[in-house]
């Protein structure tokens, strides 16, 4: 019988379970089991659920040699959310790292993450900054930092990246939260939205994770399925501001969530109504802290304003006017990019100098 404790805890269960779905995944997949074996932090499981994989991928887990790898196999594909789940259901770490077959995470990833949610008992999810790379350009994604700003950015993307993120186990399973397997895409975005109810949320402002962009990745189709589910997401939050939201409204929020932005004063202007709802309804609900909500916003008008300077001097002068700009404070550097993106589109003279 296991009686030997070490920090409070049976000894030979990990700090940290890995876990990590594949499915059909044998071409990167040795690359990413590697980047966690070659951890600095040490005291982890590996949980790997082959997910009724077709190709080489269990013979390529099974090359590796390594008591901290513990495969298991679905008879057949139940997907990526069920997988997950009965992983969870598996793990016996404190904390679980999500980890996907096609990526790399840095060296130091899971002992900046341990070290990070042991000061911080009552952070339930932390993820990272991330780099891509592979086909295309290499990106550098940061996402925000504090809980507050976090849990704002909910109302208009998914605010991590969901194979960065490093779980308290014990959140999950006390509140009965787990992955909703009638979602193909999209899961995690939904399960950011219920775990916001229940604890603190974090992102550490170094990357740490690799995210691989290839061409097997998500297809057309689950594209489309993703756009989908993250807009129910949304308009899910959405209706805890306001009871009356009409198909224009839930149109101009899609919009502003995705960068797809009309290049007219008809849409800028109705934008910043759209904005400044948000930002009334909120003052009502006190749904959000006002002040992190506020510059939330302030920030997707700035982002529209500088995607919208080809309306010359009247984008500059509807910038300044708008109470959103009083929101944040935008330094003079800002505004000056503002102002020369404006003049430059518009062919002014005194825009070379």
């Amino acid at each position: 019988m296991l009686s030997l404790l070490k920090n409070g805890r049976i000894a030979d269960m990990p700090q940290v379970s890995v876990l990590m779905s594949v499915f059909n995944g044998a071409e990167f997949l040795e690359e990413a089991i590697n980047s966690i074996l070659r951890q600095t932090f040490s005291d982890f499981e590996f949980l790997i659920i082959d997910d009724g994989s077709t190709d080489s991928s269990r013979e390529v887990i099974s090359s590796f040699v390594d008591r901290r790898i513990r495969l298991v196999c679905n008879n057949k594909n139940i997907g990526l959310a069920a997988s997950l789940n009965k992983g969870i259901a598996l793990a016996r770490g404190i904390y679980i790292a999500r980890m996907d077959s096609d990526d790399i995470s840095h060296s130091h990833r899971l002992a900046a993450q341990v070290d990070f949610m042991d000061r911080h008992s009552d952070v339930g999810v932390c993820g990272t900054w991330v780099t891509t790379f592979g086909d295309g350009e290499n990106l550098e994604w940061r996402y925000a930092v504090k809980s507050e700003d976090i849990k704002c950015s909910l109302l208009f993307e998914s605010p991590f990246a969901h194979p960065s993120v490093m779980l308290r186990r014990s959140i999950l399973i006390d509140n009965g939260i787990y992955y909703d397997e009638s979602l193909q895409v999209a899961q995690d975005y939904d399960l950011w939205t219920k775990l916001s109810e229940v604890t603190i949320f974090a992102n550490l402002p170094s990357f740490l994770y690799y995210y691989r962009r290839h061409q097997g990745q998500i297809g057309q189709k689950k594209i489309l399925e993703q756009a989908a589910a993250s807009r129910k997401v949304r308009h899910f939050l959405l209706s805890k501001l306001t009871s009356s939201l009409t198909s224009a409204d839930l149109v101009m929020h899609e919009a502003i969530c995705v960068k797809q932005y009309e290049n007219s004063k008809d849409f800028v202007l109705n934008a910043e109504k759209w904005l400044l709802r948000l930002l009334s309804l909120n003052q009502r609900t006190q749904v959000y802290p006002e002040l992190t909500l506020g510059e939330a916003l302030a920030y997707r008008w700035l982002d529209l304003c500088m995607r919208s300077t080809s309306l010359g001097f009247w984008m500059i002068k509807k910038y300044i006017d708008s109470p959103l700009s009083d929101l944040v404070k935008s330094s003079n550097l800002v505004k000056m990019r503002l102002v020369l993106s404006c003049a430059t589109c518009n062919k002014l003279p005194w825009a070379k100098l």
